[in-house]
């Protein structure tokens, strides 16, 4: 890297430090969230995490965990152990590509099994509005996750697990 590309990637690195958003916007994020929703008593936990209802009715949790930039999302998908390993694998593999995921992760809980889909999300105005805008987004992308296992599913002729996966959001 020559003396300009080290300039610009030490400027660009300062830049998003200085983006970070704090706790305590977090917290005003989240509480203006919830009033806007009518839902009071929306917090961080000790360990920065707080359940949140979005309009879809899918439990969205928050994790708050610097100094990652933004907060990072999550939501339980199905059952790993009422999925056939093909879809499993397939969904795993899936994380390679950001593209095809859109900056979305699965993962599996241990040790209830539950398949998480998280993505983390760099809020640069820490607004209800933000909120409200980045957990529509996870809510949609998450359900169009949650149709393709069911579309896989259906093809391969199995039954559609309980949407209610072992995992509480808690527990994450």
């Amino acid at each position: 890297m020559d003396d300009n590309m080290t300039d610009e990637f030490d400027a660009s690195i300062e830049a998003a430090t200085n983006a970070l958003i704090t706790h305590d916007d977090v917290v005003e994020m989240i509480k203006g969230y919830g009033a806007s929703i009518d839902v009071h008593g929306l917090s961080l936990d000790e360990e920065g995490r707080c359940l949140l209802p979005n309009a879809e009715g899918r439990e969205i949790l928050l994790l708050y965990a610097p100094p990652f930039p933004g907060i990072t999302l999550f939501t339980s998908m199905v059952d790993a152990g009422k999925v056939p390993d093909e879809i499993l694998i397939g969904l795993l593999v899936s994380n390679a590509s950001w593209t095809k995921t859109s900056g979305g992760t699965f993962s599996i809980a241990q040790p209830e099994g539950t398949v998480l889909f998280s993505r983390r999300v760099v809020i640069v105005e820490p607004t209800p509005n933000a909120l409200t805008q980045a957990l529509a987004e996870f809510g949609l992308l998450a359900e169009r996750w949650e149709t393709e296992i069911y579309f896989h599913l259906d093809a391969i002729g199995e039954k559609r697990p309980d949407p209610t996966p072992a995992t509480p959001m808690t527990a994450v």
